[in-house]
């Protein structure tokens, strides 16, 4: 499974009428769709068990829980089934979800691409407000 993220500002996320990842909620998607979150320093969680893609956007260790959870309701039963990429975060923030997952028995967890690492490559106008799209491309 691939992803594509970008940036939009906050008249064209309003424009596209993109759902809203939810803060401290988990969202599901779908091949072809695009959501949309706030560049606010939390960072966004995708984790892929099968064809079942989930993405998150909260600072919350928690919902590492959360997710397991999730795909277990869904059917997964094994853990090592589960992969989960840990994106667009503030610095020191992505250790704890690294070692979180670590410690309920995820084996496939990275982090990569802190926020303003990200932002400087797309170029994103400092001091306007702007939207991070993650798509689901397949």
């Amino acid at each position: 499974m691939h992803t594509t993220a970008g940036v939009l500002s906050q008249r064209e996320a309003f424009d596209r009428k993109l759902q809203h990842i939810p803060t401290e909620g988990i969202m599901s998607l779908e091949p072809g769709e695009t959501a949309v979150m706030g560049a606010d320093g939390n960072p966004v969680i995708i984790s892929v068990a099968g064809l079942e893609m989930l993405v998150v956007h909260t600072g919350n260790i928690e919902v590492v829980d959360s997710i397991v959870k999730v795909f277990r309701e869904r059917g997964v039963t094994s853990l090592l089934d589960i992969m989960m990429s840990i994106q667009m975060y503030l610095p020191r923030n992505d250790a704890a979800f690294v070692e979180k997952a670590a410690r309920i028995g995820l084996r496939y967890v990275w982090s990569q691409c802190p926020i303003a690492e990200f932002l400087a490559r797309q170029k994103a106008p400092l001091g306007k407000p702007i939207f991070i799209t993650i798509r689901r491309d397949n």
